[in-house]
């Protein structure tokens, strides 16, 4: 617990610092922007937290089959199906 509580506040205070270097705005969208920019969240975590949310708004009740959706995010990230079932099947216990 503290360690995680020292890496709050240490991103907190870079964050500031940043923004006051750079006269940037403090503001979620930004701060996000800039937890990417300083590779804290990776490609592959960006990749499989959109893909995951979006699987799960897509098929909430199971009432779709899980093939249509895949196929539907394949197309939408242009990312193959085996691609698309990998995450999902890396994330979600079925």
């Amino acid at each position: 617990m503290l360690l995680l509580r020292q890496f709050q506040k240490r991103i907190q205070q870079s964050w500031e610092r940043y923004c006051e270097l750079h006269s940037v705005e403090n503001r979620q969208q930004e701060f996000m922007d800039w937890l990417i920019d300083q590779q804290l969240i990776s490609d592959t975590s960006i990749r499989r937290f959109t893909i995951v949310n979006d699987f799960n708004a897509l098929y909430p009740d199971g009432k779709k089959r899980k093939t249509e959706v895949i196929k539907s995010l394949s197309v939408k990230y242009n990312l193959s199906e085996r691609t698309i079932w990998t995450i999902i099947r890396k994330t979600i216990k079925s």
